[in-house]
Order: C-alpha cells, then sequence, then structure tokens
C-alpha cells in the first residue's frame, strides 16, 4: 500500500506597490522518499485561493517530478478548513477540478483524507514542525516578488 502525506502552506499579501502576491511551499512524504519545495503563486485572488494553489501546485510537482503511478492513500495536511471543505466537496471551479484531476490520475483507491492543522501553534510534534517549515519557506517566497 503506498501511502502519500501532503503539507502544504501558502502566504498572501495585497499591497497598493505591489498588488496581489503568493507564495507556496510543500513537504511531500511517502514511503519512499520525502520531497519538498516552494515557489511563486501568481496573482492569488485572497489567502484561500493562494492555500488551494498551495495544494494543486504540491500535487503538480509530485506528478512531474516523481514516478508514481499508484497512490492507495492519500493524505492532505492544511491549515485552511476553506481548502478542505472544498475537496471533500468536489466544488466545481478551476483549481479544485485540477487537484481531482491529478489525483484521478494515479491508480489506485483514490482514498483521499484532508487534515486540519493549526498554524501558528509552534508546539514540538512533527506536524507542526513541518507547518512552521512551510509557513517560513511560503513567506520567503511571496517576498522574492517585492523587488
Amino acid at each position: 500500500m503506498i501511502r502519500v502525506t501532503i503539507n502544504t502552506d501558502a502566504s498572501y499579501s495585497k499591497s497598493r506597490k505591489y498588488g496581489k502576491l503568493g507564495g507556496f511551499a510543500f513537504w511531500i512524504k511517502c514511503d519512499y522518499f520525502t520531497y519538498k519545495g516552494s515557489g511563486i503563486i501568481k496573482s492569488p485572488e485572497n489567502s484561500s485561493d493562494a492555500e488551494l494553489k498551495a495544494i494543486a501546485n504540491a500535487l503538480y510537482m509530485l506528478k512531474k517530478n516523481r514516478n508514481i503511478k499508484r497512490i492507495d492513500r492519500l493524505f492532505i495536511n492544511t491549515d485552511s478548513t476553506y481548502c478542505i471543505e472544498r475537496i471533500k466537496r468536489k466544488n466545481k471551479d478551476d483549481v479544485t477540478d485540477l487537484i481531482w484531476e491529478i489525483i484521478n490520475s494515479y491508480d489506485g483507491a483514490k482514498k483521499v483524507d484532508c487534515r486540519h492543522v493549526k498554524a501558528h501553534l509552534h508546539t514540538k510534534t512533527p506536524r507542526h514542525y513541518i507547518n512552521d517549515w512551510c509557513d517560513q519557506m511560503a513567506k520567503i517566497e511571496m517576498k522574492k516578488q517585492r523587488v
């Protein structure tokens, strides 16, 4: 059984000078590898949109850069209850459709569990350590655009 856990976070800023900026980071753990990365989010509408796009980007990067054909169980950890609800309900919008398109491209049972991670708790659990790392990296990516 192949289990994959995706942890994501996004950072969003709206300013008069720079407009809408976003950054994201992900930490993906599987029995066979750990994969981390970050990047920018182009023109996020708001913080919830940035969070949803962070999940989509993590799934895209997993699909593009890892040779996995099957996922039996997928866990998505996010600090956004908005994203959890949209994914669970399979809302019809471009980003949610993309998320499910990528998930459905894998062989397997397609069992998806979305879990909420409370942000900024700074506890000493691995889940919060990873969330803090994603938060810091997403902020760095967002701030890179302020040049």
